[in-house]
This record gives structure tokens, C-alpha cells and sequence, in this order.
């Protein structure tokens, strides 16, 4: 009963998460980055985001966690993928200063 939960709500995810990706196409275009290095960072794991849910949707006629949750696992951890080996040179890790860290 659980996977089966788990499976529907991953399913409702990705599918409001493609409606809303598709209506911000204006913002991050494919093939357009923006020089702003925050705004290409967002761009560039939306377009990961958006090309890898069409693909897996594509490839299994419905959408990924229909039947069950390891399609949905696989489609996240593909869009992961993507988003690591492409987004990282727009996407730069920011951390903040440990303060009790520093005398040591």
C-alpha cells in the first residue's frame, strides 16, 4: 500500500512539475543560457528537468511512476545525472562560513 502511495504521489509531482516547466519556457528557452550566472544556474537544471521527464515519458508511454516507483526513481536519479554533468560550470556550490570552525 505504501509503494503504491509513494508511486502515485511521485506520478503527481512530475506531472505538475512538467505543466510548470512548460509554462516557464519564456524564462529559460533550450539552447539560450543567460549570462546572469544565477539565472542560467535555474535554466540549465530546467531544461535538464524538462528533457529527461519528456524522454522517460516518451520511452514508457505514461508518465515515469504510473506503474510503479522504481520508474520514478530511475527518472529522477537520470535528471540528477543530467543536471551534475551538465549544470555544474553554470551552478557553483555556495557555502557559508562556519564561524566556530574558523579558529581551528
Amino acid at each position: 500500500m505504501r509503494n503504491i502511495l509513494f508511486a502515485i504521489l511521485c506520478s503527481f509531482i512530475l506531472l505538475i512539475s512538467l505543466t510548470a516547466i512548460n509554462a516557464n519556457d519564456d524564462d529559460c528557452p533550450d539552447g539560450k543560457i543567460p549570462e546572469n550566472q544565477k539565472e542560467s544556474c535555474k535554466c540549465c537544471k530546467l531544461n535538464c528537468w524538462n528533457a529527461e521527464a519528456e524522454d522517460a515519458s516518451e520511452k514508457l508511454g505514461h508518465i515515469p511512476g504510473e506503474n510503479n516507483e522504481e520508474e520514478a526513481l530511475n527518472t529522477l536519479n537520470l535528471i540528477k545525472k543530467c543536471m551534475i554533468d551538465k549544470c555544474t560550470k553554470y551552478c557553483k556550490a555556495q557555502f557559508r562560513p562556519r564561524p566556530f570552525f574558523n579558529g581551528m
